[in-house]
């Protein structure tokens, strides 16, 4: 009988230890017995494949931090810089937590 392998593996096969490492980590995580008697050697127990992507870049930690220092300075000076400050932290918090559930939504169907 021929060879059946995907040509993908194959192309793995040839490259350095390394690349073969990286290649067995991408490897579904086995969830019954027979799925991890066939799992991956380069995956170690409890351990789980990466997220294929990154999350997008965002200015909310930046406005959090400003708000947190004019909160902090607004203790030592007056409520009214605590007060931006804690508005400040209010709206990155509601901006990061919006961006978060939006990506989530997009990414709902990759998994």
């Amino acid at each position: 009988m021929s060879d059946e392998r995907p040509q993908e593996e194959e192309a793995h096969r040839k490259e350095g230890p390394l690349e073969q490492d990286l290649y067995q980590a991408q490897q579904p995580e086995a969830t019954t017995p027979a799925d991890q008697a066939a799992q991956a050697p380069g995956l170690r127990p409890g351990w789980s494949v990466p997220r294929d992507h990154l999350p997008r870049p965002t200015y909310w930690p930046v406005v959090m931090a400003l708000g947190i220092t004019f909160m902090c300075f607004g203790v030592v000076t007056t409520f009214i810089i605590s007060a931006v400050g804690l508005i400040l932290f209010i709206i990155s918090t509601v901006g990061w937590i919006g961006d978060i559930r939006n990506e989530q939504r997009e990414h709902a169907g990759d998994h």
